[in-house]
């Protein structure tokens, strides 16, 4: 009211005072807007002779909304000519492979990824699967005894578990009793075994008699007869006899035959050499002899070998710097010769000197 009282004096002075020379925006008043040529051009939202008129006088915009030059401009998620309209953000919006559109957004489901779950990806990414669990699709796969979305439940492994023939379950496996087999137990192991001989079968194998031997007590044994003396075993019929007995039933003591004085006579790549020796066998240990003298090496050095049965060896070992000796003699079964075969390296200059001995026992 106070800007259009102005205005109405300001006119009533200028019909009894105005000079017509004058500017014709001298005595135009714009209140919202820019004379030009002695016309007002208002702002945006108003309008009239003085730019009086507000545009968005009378406006209401609703949900938020703002007037401007008298329309309303909205919020998201709004339309209208005041904004009273609510749109919904996921009219326009196609989810595939079963997602589901929330506030305009895609949410996937697992295995599927994109604006639109369009592109499929590892679905067990994300999985982790408890208690060898395997994930497949997207789920886990337990195994027996467990359950559960990882397959963190513990349950009873044998509730699907049915052993037969007194057999019992023992963590979803069946633990069967003697003579029967099988996921359940079903299987008799000896419903097939057919043991010859008078032979009984046991748990699917043949127990056969004495004189009998093979799968099914089908072959004679050919220990049946044979006797081994000394804590020999027989085996497809020829004795096994500990290392200190020799002989067709291990009836040789053999270190009584390695005992006592020999004469020597070596012959080897570098020269021949005849000497007289002894053998010491250990009163402890009877299967360890101490040499006393050994080919080109004298009295001076002292050996020690040992006896398996009829043959006596000296293992690897080094008599002087660079110089190694390695020996196997066979004793014959009498006792009264030994027949060596030896070698002397000298590493220094590479040189193997071969020899064989015979030696033969002083009475």
């Amino acid at each position: 009211m106070q800007k259009l009282a102005f205005l109405l004096s300001f006119t009533l002075l200028c019909l009894f005072s105005c000079d017509p020379l004058e500017e014709p925006c001298d005595f135009t008043l714009c209140v919202n807007g820019e004379c030009v040529d002695g016309k007002c051009e208002c702002e945006n939202g108003f309008s009239g002779v003085n730019c009086t008129n507000d545009a968005c006088a009378t406006i209401v915009c609703q949900n938020g909304g703002t007037c401007t030059s008298g329309t309303c401009e909205c919020e998201n998620g709004f339309s209208g000519p005041n904004c009273e309209t609510e749109i919904d953000p996921c009219n326009n919006i196609s989810c595939q492979n079963d997602g589901t559109c929330v506030n305009g957004v895609c949410d996937c489901p697992d295995g599927f990824s994109g604006p639109n779950c369009e592109t499929a990806t590892d679905a067990c990414n994300n999985i982790s699967c408890e208690n060898n669990g395997t994930c497949v699709d997207g789920v886990c796969d337990c195994p027996d005894g467990f359950t559960g979305p990882n397959c963190e439940t513990v349950t009873d492994a044998c509730n699907n578990v049915s052993c037969e023939n007194n057999g019992t379950c023992v963590d979803g496996v069946c633990d069967c009793p003697d003579g029967f087999t099988g996921p359940n137990c079903e299987t008799d192991a000896c419903a097939n075994v057919n043991c010859e001989n008078n032979g009984t079968c046991i748990n699917g194998v043949c127990d056969c008699p004495d004189g009998f031997t093979g799968p099914n007590c089908e072959m004679i044994d050919p220990c049946l007869t044979i006797v081994c003396n000394n804590e020999g075993v027989c085996e497809d019929g020829s004795c096994n006899c500990p290392p200190n007995y020799a002989g067709t039933l291990c009836e040789v003591y053999t270190p009584s035959l390695f005992q006592g004085f020999w004469e020597a006579k070596d012959n080897c790549d570098s020269q021949q050499i005849d000497y007289i020796t002894g053998l010491t066998v250990d009163q402890i240990n009877d299967i360890k002899v101490e040499v006393g003298e050994f080919g080109e090496f004298g009295s001076s050095q002292k050996f020690t070998a040992f006896i398996n049965g009829f043959t006596i060896t000296i293992e690897r070992i080094q008599v002087e710097t660079n110089v190694f000796l390695t020996a196997t003699g066979i004793i014959t079964a009498g006792g009264s010769t030994i027949n060596w075969q030896y070698d002397i390296e000298r590493t220094d200059i590479g040189v193997l000197d071969s020899c064989t001995a015979e030696w033969k026992k002083i009475n």
